[in-house]
């Protein structure tokens, strides 16, 4: 969903404010590092140039009362449909996108991703410019997902 509103008013470029969907989380029980798993991750992924979403943290002052947390990770939705993502066909993604499977395999290592599965990244193999991936979700990398746990993965996994 894209919304445009008033225009800034300064400059030629007829620069405007817009709005559009992202996808928030936060740290939960099952999830304790999703924040800081997922920006360093996302940061790491863009730096590599794989298809990651841009994405930020959120500064929540009045966060939901089911989830109190202040700061959420964010990334832009690519999915603007809003339909489920269908599981990847990774057979497939391997014989038409080598150079970025390879590429996401080897991320995952570097990050330490424990949950990565045809569920969590996406291609559109349909796309008018050729398949195109979409790399999301690392709240479980990184620090991990057990709570306490966090420094001593990291140090313990050579990150």
């Amino acid at each position: 969903m894209l919304a445009f509103d008033r225009q800034l008013g300064i400059g030629v470029a007829g620069s405007s404010h817009v709005s559009t969907s992202a996808v928030a989380k936060c740290n939960g029980n099952n999830a304790p590092y999703c924040v800081p798993n997922e920006l360093i991750a996302s940061e790491i992924g863009r730096f590599l140039r794989l298809p990651l979403p841009p994405a930020g943290i959120l500064d929540v002052p009045k966060p939901p009362a089911a989830m109190p947390q202040r700061h959420w990770f964010a990334s832009l939705d690519f999915n603007l449909v809003g339909n489920a993502l269908p599981p990847v066909e990774c057979a497939r993604c391997v014989a038409e996108l080598p150079d970025l499977s390879a590429g996401l395999l080897l991320f995952d290592i570097l990050i330490g991703n424990c949950d990565r599965h045809p569920g969590n990244f996406s291609v559109d193999f349909l796309a008018v410019n050729g398949p195109q991936m979409n790399i999301f979700d690392h709240s479980h990398a990184l620090f991990g997902y057990i709570a306490g746990q966090g420094a001593a993965r990291v140090l313990n996994s050579g990150h």
